[in-house]
C-alpha cells in the first residue's frame, strides 16, 4: 500500500513539473513575443522619426534651393529650331502620316500651356530681322554651307539678348516633355545646386560614346558668360580648323562641345552635366530625346505615343490640335511671314 501511494505520489509529481514546465515555457514565449513587439515598435518608431527628420531636411534643402534660385515661370521660356516646314490638315487618328518633328511642336507647345511657359517654335530659314546686328558676330568659314543644327544657336543667342529671359531650355525636334506634370523649375532645383558661375545644363551623351554630352537638349542660364560661350562654341570650327569638319559633316554642333568645351576652360567651370537620363535620351525621366540613333518611324512612334497621352491633361486636345490652335510666340527677330 505504501509502495503504491509512493508511485502515485511520483507520477502526480512528474505530472505537475509536467505543467509547469510547460507554464514556464509558455510564459517565457508570451515575454519574448512581448518583448519583441516592444523593440519592433520602438525601432519602427525611430525609424519614421529619421525618415520625418531626413523628409524635413530635405524639403529644408528643396526650400533653401528654391530660395538661391529664385526661378519664376514668367522668366522662362522654351525654345525649338527646325529648318523644316510645318504641314497642316493631319489626321490625328493615325500617326503614320505625321512626321516626329511636327507631333513634338504640338506637345511641347501643350506642356507650355499646361504650366504657364512661352513657347517658341522657330523656323531657321526665316529671315531674320537683326536690327542690333548679332550675327555678325558669328563666323563664317568661306565656301562652308553650315548644317542646319548649327542654326539653333544663333537663336538661343538672340532669345538671350532681345529678351529677358532669365533660362532658356531648348529642344531639338525629337525631344518631347515626357513627365507633364513636373515642372522645369522643380527639375532644375532638384538636380542642379546653385551657383553663380553655371551657364548652361546638359548631360551626358549615349553610353557608346560616354565621354561626350548631347546638346539635343539645353538649359542655358541668361548670363553674360552664357552669351560668350555660345559665341565661342560657334566660332570654334573657325578659331580651331581641327573641328572645321564639324561645319558641314560629324554631329555638327554637338561635336566641339561634345568633344571639347565641356571639359576644357574656361567652359568647364560654367557647365554643369546630368546623368543621361535624368532630362535626355529615349529613356530620360523628364524630357526623351529620340535621336538619331533611333529608326525615323520608332521616332515618329514614341512621339506620337507620348502626344496621345497629353489629351488626359485637355478638353477637347484634338480638336484643338486639328485645327492648328496652339499656342506659339512670335520671336521680336523674325519677320512675320
Amino acid at each position: 500500500m505504501k509502495v503504491k501511494e509512493i508511485r502515485n505520489n511520483n507520477e502526480f509529481q512528474l505530472k505537475f513539473n509536467r505543467k509547469t514546465t510547460y507554464a514556464l515555457i509558455f510564459i517565457f514565449f508570451i515575454l519574448s513575443f512581448t518583448f519583441f513587439l516592444l523593440l519592433k515598435s520602438t525601432q519602427i518608431k525611430n525609424e519614421n522619426e529619421n525618415q520625418n527628420e531626413n523628409q524635413n531636411e530635405n524639403e529644408k534643402e528643396i526650400k533653401n534651393k528654391k530660395q538661391n534660385w529664385d526661378l519664376k515661370k514668367e522668366k522662362i521660356c522654351i525654345l525649338m529650331v527646325d529648318d523644316r516646314t510645318l504641314g497642316k490638315n493631319f489626321d490625328f487618328s493615325s500617326n503614320k502620316q505625321i512626321p516626329f518633328f511636327h507631333t513634338s511642336i504640338f506637345a511641347n507647345s501643350f506642356y507650355s500651356k499646361y504650366h504657364g511657359y512661352d513657347f517658341y517654335r522657330i523656323d531657321s530659314n526665316n529671315k531674320i530681322n537683326d536690327s542690333r546686328k548679332l550675327l555678325n558676330l558669328f563666323q563664317e568659314a568661306p565656301n562652308l554651307v553650315r548644317l542646319p543644327p548649327w542654326s539653333k544657336l544663333k537663336m538661343i543667342y538672340l532669345m538671350m539678348n532681345y529678351y529677358d529671359y532669365e533660362i532658356i531650355l531648348y529642344l531639338d525636334s525629337d525631344s518631347v516633355f515626357f513627365d507633364f506634370e513636373r515642372t522645369i523649375e522643380d527639375f532644375i532645383v532638384e538636380n542642379v545646386n546653385y551657383s553663380e558661375n553655371i551657364s548652361l545644363i546638359l548631360t551626358r551623351d549615349r553610353d557608346v560614346v560616354s565621354d561626350y554630352v548631347n546638346s539635343g537638349v539645353l538649359i542655358f542660364i541668361n548670363n553674360d558668360f552664357s552669351k560668350k560661350m555660345i559665341l565661342d562654341w560657334y566660332n570654334l570650327p573657325i578659331t580651331i580648323p581641327d573641328f572645321q569638319y564639324s561645319i558641314n559633316g560629324g554631329a555638327a554642333e554637338q561635336t566641339p562641345m561634345g568633344q571639347y568645351m565641356y571639359k576644357t576652360e574656361p567652359w568647364k567651370s560654367h557647365i554643369h552635366i546630368l546623368p543621361l537620363n535624368t532630362t535626355n535620351g529615349p529613356d530620360g525621366e523628364f524630357i526623351r530625346h529620340f535621336w538619331g540613333a533611333v529608326p525615323w518611324e520608332e521616332r515618329s512612334d514614341q512621339i506620337f505615343q507620348i502626344f496621345i497621352n497629353y489629351s488626359y491633361h485637355f478638353h477637347n486636345f484634338l480638336e484643338q490640335i486639328q485645327s492648328q490652335n496652339f499656342s506659339s510666340q512670335i520671336s521680336k527677330f523674325i519677320d512675320n511671314p
